[in-house]
């Protein structure tokens, strides 16, 4: 993956490239969780070209934090998904 961050004041776009889109959206829904955004949306310039960007303004807060924040809320709920199938799935013996 490769990422890359333009930030002005309260705005922030980082844009990610050999990533799928389906975790940007993730962490959009994370990011428009959070009281402090006031924008957060995710445009794939081409559906061939592997890569997106993440818009994301906020009220008040650094959005790098809030984007941070909202990143490690993914993952803490992508995580809380693995486990919950590994425990449906039928134990080896």
């Amino acid at each position: 993956m490769k990422a890359k961050i333009e930030k002005h004041d309260k705005r922030l776009q980082m844009e990610v490239e050999e990533e799928d889109l389906s975790v940007a959206q993730i962490v959009r829904k994370e990011l428009l969780r959070r009281p402090d955004t006031a924008f957060a949306g995710v445009v794939k310039p081409h559906p061939l070209i592997p890569k997106f960007i993440i818009a994301l303004e906020t009220k008040k807060r650094d959005p790098i934090d809030t984007l941070i924040e909202g990143s490690k809320k993914a993952l803490e709920q992508s995580e809380e998904l693995a486990n919950q199938i590994r425990s449906l799935l039928p134990k080896e013996t």
